[in-house]
């Protein structure tokens, strides 16, 4: 991917994180991004989640990651009309790891460059 599209897409990955936090009633959430030369990991921390809501998050993204097709697939980000769920976020993410605290739960996904 081009350097521009590629930052779009980080920018996507994003939105569409934020969005889907939104739609299920999370008003308070962070998410951080860090780039280096191997990867690029998206972490989101919430103070609690719902365990079947992780699961389901686990269940949509965990799908091969398809680089032949992401700039079919970045064309359909941001324009579908459900928020609820992650399934094309999967095409962009390589692996997704969930920590449980007591204070909070961290969602790390990361994506190979």
């Amino acid at each position: 991917m081009k350097p521009k599209q590629e930052l779009k897409v980080v920018a996507q990955i994003i939105q569409e994180l934020a969005l889907f936090l939104m739609y299920h009633g999370y008003n308070n959430y962070d998410i951080s991004f860090d780039s280096n030369d191997l990867d690029q990991t998206f972490i989101v921390s919430l103070p609690d989640m719902n365990k079947a809501l992780i699961d389901q998050m686990q269940k949509q993204i965990d799908q091969p990651r398809e680089e032949s097709i992401e700039a079919y697939y970045f064309e359909l980000l941001g324009d579908l009309d459900s928020r609820e769920d992650l399934e094309l976020l999967g095409i962009f993410i390589d692996s997704m790891t969930v920590v449980e605290t007591n204070e909070k739960v961290e969602i790390t996904l990361t994506r190979k460059k």
